[in-house]
């Protein structure tokens, strides 16, 4: 996603960044190495990214639920879900084949995410429901993708699919419901969360997109506004929240046309350049006879 949004200054007063609670949460992963890298994506230059919101996940459920953990009870979730994070970066790379010598390091990021969840949540708590969900919503995800069915259809069927590409991101509004008793805000903080990675996927498939017209690949070019207005209607009703979510919502709608803007200039800068070509190939033969 952050190919498509420009950076933003960890004082952006537009995202009101928690920055050095944030550092402290990715520098709490092991091994430091990765910790390291993360730190460097993500808050070297903070933009509005799927990364960077989940970091953000528990302080904007403090604020949905309408209270305040205790600050040693955010910090702990907030470096559980700097490991989720960890662990999320290491499959991706290990499903595209990159993760070389790191691929045995994400399992224990797991456990050790789900070790100090169960430190949190006793095992009949009503959050283990909706961990299990999403496990569920994030295996049928990783399911889809692997098998490449083919074309599907644009629709909001796809666009749940493809948000919930991260979805055990989303446990915070589950945990922090719970910690505070409001287990009833979970529904209504997890569509928050699902709608705004949702919009986040659509918009890096937009990025996406001027990388393909870049190199060739001009066919997207029509799907590019259908994509974008499938994002900015879902960040208009989040943009009404209250606290940082709002803000992030806002911030990203700010930058959306540029990013809509910018991947139909490249697409259409490819097409032009590859008729062109076309038509000087054509020529050739016939410049060649009058000589």
């Amino acid at each position: 996603m952050d190919r498509s949004i420009p950076a933003a200054s960890g004082e952006d007063e537009a995202l009101k960044l928690p920055v050095a609670d944030l550092r402290r949460a990715l520098q709490s992963v092991r091994p430091s190495r990765l910790a390291a890298a993360l730190e460097a994506a993500v808050l070297a230059s903070p933009r509005p990214s799927a990364a960077l919101a989940g970091l953000l996940f528990v302080r904007w459920a403090e604020g949905a639920c309408g209270g305040r953990l205790p600050r040693a009870e955010r910090a702990a979730l907030e470096s559980i879900q700097a490991h989720l994070l960890a662990w999320s970066v290491l499959r991706d790379r290990i499903a595209d084949g990159g993760a070389g010598d790191e691929r045995g390091e994400a399992a224990p990021l797991f456990a050790t995410v789900r070790q100090r969840l169960q430190g949190l949540f006793p095992p009949r708590s009503r959050f283990w429901k909706s961990f299990r969900l999403l496990e569920r919503e994030q295996s049928a995800a990783d399911g889809w993708e692997q098998t490449g069915a083919g074309p599907v259809r644009f629709d909001a069927s796809l666009i749940r699919r493809l948000g919930r590409k991260s979805a055990l991101g989303r446990w915070p509004a589950a945990a922090v419901a719970e910690l505070l008793g409001r287990p009833r805000m979970t529904r209504r903080v997890d569509r928050d969360f699902d709608d705004l990675l949702a919009a986040l996927q659509l918009f890096d498939d937009v990025a996406d997109a001027e990388e393909d017209a870049r190199s060739g690949q001009t066919r997207i070019v029509r799907g590019i506004p259908l994509v974008c207005a499938a994002a900015r209607a879902r960040l208009r009703r989040l943009a009404s929240r209250a606290g940082g979510m709002g803000r992030f919502a806002r911030r990203l709608l700010e930058e959306s046309v540029g990013a809509e803007r910018r991947a139909i200039e490249a697409a259409g800068a490819r097409g032009l350049a590859s008729f062109l070509q076309r038509a000087l190939e054509g020529l050739g033969p016939v410049s060649a006879a009058r000589h």
